[in-house]
């Protein structure tokens, strides 16, 4: 079938140049609807073929999960790149490894190397009432409590600006001095149901030798052994023990090296004619060795027929660190 049009005459006039300017390829007018028809089944041929090989879209897809996916894309910001993965190492400060380190100490029974690691954490914590307050509560644990006291002091000399450290520190300082009262009472009472014997001390009496200095101590103790029972006192059943102890480079303590001097004020030692028989002990520092030794206190002991009757302790906390043994053997004795 052949669709003839009548053909149109071909615009003229200044409105209508632009047609020859583009310079537009004719069609001639009997082909113009069989072109028209041809694009039109060309374009949705195209349309078909796409839909039927398209990629099906996942089954969670949807719009509202596609915006929420490009709202949380344009949400990220560069300081998410520099943050720190989960689960990485986090920097530690020397004393608290050196606190971890007395923890493990602690639970394995080593005391001494405990309150070392304490000391040296103790030298190296900052000024800080947590970190002062997290040495304390270990010292606690392993030292006498003049330790902690030492500690809970300095927390508490931050005030109210400590917050809950300032109230726990009032708080220990007071449980901590009634405890050092306490036991500073029971060291020098007697008790007589355990610590049956003829022999006590007596008020010990330091004094200071001329030339006598912080770093190097010159003095001598005298310790005074009283009768208290009637019978008589064995002489060769007797025996008295001062263990001296100094401060090594202002963190250890270690039994002296300095030169002792041990005399009896009066002779004979008998305890007949008088109730009260007194030792004399010369302490004498000599400088040198390398090593800041200052003199730090003394345990004294009193024994009869080996079994401990007395003992004094200079600060009292050194007792409490090296008690003198309940009864003298070959492997105690010095």
């Amino acid at each position: 079938m052949n669709l003839n049009f009548p053909t149109l005459p071909e615009p003229t006039g200044p409105d209508f140049q632009w047609v020859h300017w583009l310079r537009f390829p004719k069609i001639p007018p009997n082909r113009t609807l069989r072109w028209a028809l041809f694009l039109l089944m060309g374009c949705s041929a195209l349309q078909l073929t796409l839909l039927i090989f398209a990629p099906p879209a996942p089954a969670d897809a949807s719009p509202n999960s596609q915006a929420q996916f490009n709202e949380t894309s344009s949400s990220l910001s560069p300081s998410m790149l520099i943050e720190p993965r989960l689960g990485a190492p986090t920097l530690r400060s020397a004393w608290q490894d050196l606190l971890e380190q007395s923890r493990a100490a602690g639970a394995k029974g080593e005391m001494e190397n405990a309150i070392r690691l304490l000391e040296l954490a103790e030298s190296q914590v900052p000024q800080q009432p947590a970190a002062l307050a997290d040495i304390a509560i270990q010292m606690e644990r392993c030292a006498p409590p003049e330790r902690a006291i030492k500690l809970w002091s300095r927390v508490y000399q931050f005030g109210v600006s400590a917050g809950v450290y300032f109230a726990a520190a009032d708080a220990k300082l007071k449980l901590l001095n009634t405890k050092t009262t306490d036991a500073a009472s029971a060291s020098n009472k007697t008790d007589a149901s355990t610590n049956s014997g003829p022999l006590r001390f007596g008020k010990f009496i330091s004094k200071e030798i001329q030339g006598s200095l912080p770093e190097r101590r010159l003095f001598t103790l005298s310790v005074p052994v009283k009768k208290i029972a009637s019978e008589a006192v064995q002489v060769k059943d007797v025996s008295i023990q001062v263990q001296f102890y100094d401060q090594v480079n202002g963190r250890m303590l270690e039994r002296t090296n300095a030169s002792l001097r041990w005399k009896w004020a009066s002779a004979p030692v008998d305890w007949l004619d008088d109730s009260i028989e007194t030792l004399n002990v010369d302490y004498r520092q000599s400088p040198g060795g390398g090593e800041d030794r200052r003199y730090f206190g003394y345990v004294a002991s009193v024994y009869y027929q080996d079994k401990l009757l007395d003992s004094r302790a200079d600060p009292v906390r050194l007792g409490q660190q090296y008690p003198p043994p309940r009864l003298l053997t070959r492997e105690t004795a010095p």
